[in-house]
């Protein structure tokens, strides 16, 4: 089995994932949710830190501005057809 590429584009959970730290605001968390440190630990999976702005998932998650949904269409490669011109 190759190495797994974990993309997060959420600084705070890829800190939270690789740092064995408590603070008040992780206290809630509870251990049985910690696994994905054991799974850092003992299989080959290593976490990337991505900008939102690349992250193609979100065109399906989330409402995004005009400019940041056609970027990421054409990373997808969909093309719009509103500017085409009917075959007839």
């Amino acid at each position: 089995m190759g190495t797994i590429d974990l993309k997060i584009n959420t600084q705070g959970a890829l800190d939270l994932a690789t740092n064995v730290r408590f603070s008040q605001r992780t206290k809630h968390i509870d251990i049985r949710y910690y696994f994905i440190r054991d799974y850092i630990n003992t299989i080959d999976i290593r976490l990337k830190y991505i900008p939102t702005i690349e992250m193609t998932t979100d065109i399906l998650t989330k409402l995004l501005a005009k400019l940041a949904f056609e970027l990421l269409r054409s990373k997808l490669g969909i093309i719009s057809l509103t500017n085409v011109e009917p075959r007839m």
